[in-house]
C-alpha cells in the first residue's frame, strides 16, 4: 500500500495495510497471503516487493504465487486541518480534524481485469479551549490521522466484504446455483 496523501507518509501506509489485513482476516471471506511468503517469491523472480503496487505488475506476481485475484490498495487522501476561533482575546475554540480515504481495486489473476473498486473514509476530531491561554491539552494529530485510518480501513474492509459476497452469489448465480 502506498499513502498519496499529504500526512502520515510510509508510516501510516504501512499502518493501514497491515490493519486492512487483520480486518479482511476477520471477516472469513478471504484467504490472506503473508506478506513474507509472497516477499519470497519476489526474490526468486529477482522482483520488488513495489510491483506489487502496479496492476501491470501485480497480475504476473499473482500468477507466479497461485492466487485468484490481488488486492491493491492505496490511501488516496490523509491530512490534518486544525481551526480556532477566538473569543474578546478570552477564550480559544480549537478543532483539528483528521481525514483518511484508502481506495481498494480487486484484479483478477486470470484476466488482469478490475473486478470491482472500492474505498473506506473517514475522520476523526478533537476540540478544546484555552482561557487566558490556560488550557486546551496538547498536539494530537498523529493520533487523529491513525484515528482516521483505522476508521477507514474498518469501512473498506465491509465494503470489500460486501462486494466479495455479490460477487460470489452473482456466480453462483449464473452457474444455476442457488444464493
Amino acid at each position: 500500500m502506498v499513502n498519496k496523501g499529504r500526512s502520515g507518509g510510509e508510516l501510516l501506509a504501512e499502518s493501514a495495510l497491515d490493519r486492512l489485513h487483520h480486518q479482511l482476516s476477520q471477516t472469513g471471506a478471504f484467504s490472506l497471503h503473508e506478506r513474507a511468503g509472497l516477499h519470497k517469491v519476489l526474490v526468486e523472480q529477482d522482483l520488488q516487493m513495489t510491483d506489487l503496487v502496479d496492476p501491470d505488475t501485480a497480475v504476473p506476481i499473482g500468477k507466479l504465487v497461485g492466487v485468484p485475484y490481488i488486492v491493491i490498495a492505496s490511501i488516496t487522501q490523509s491530512g490534518l486541518e486544525d481551526g480556532s476561533f477566538n473569543l474578546l482575546g478570552m477564550i480559544t475554540f480549537a478543532e483539528s480534524t483528521a481525514t483518511c480515504e484508502i481506495q481498494a481495486r480487486l484484479l483478477s489473476v486470470a484476466t488482469g481485469l478490475v473486478e470491482f473498486t472500492r474505498s473506506g473514509r473517514a475522520a476523526a476530531s478533537r476540540s478544546h479551549a484555552a482561557v487566558f491561554g490556560i488550557g486546551g491539552g496538547v498536539s494530537c494529530g498523529a493520533m487523529l490521522l491513525d484515528n482516521a485510518m483505522e476508521k477507514a480501513v474498518c469501512q473498506l474492509a465491509a465494503e470489500l466484504q460486501d462486494a466479495a459476497y455479490e460477487k460470489s452469489a452473482a456466480q453462483n448465480f449464473s452457474k444455476g446455483e442457488e444464493p
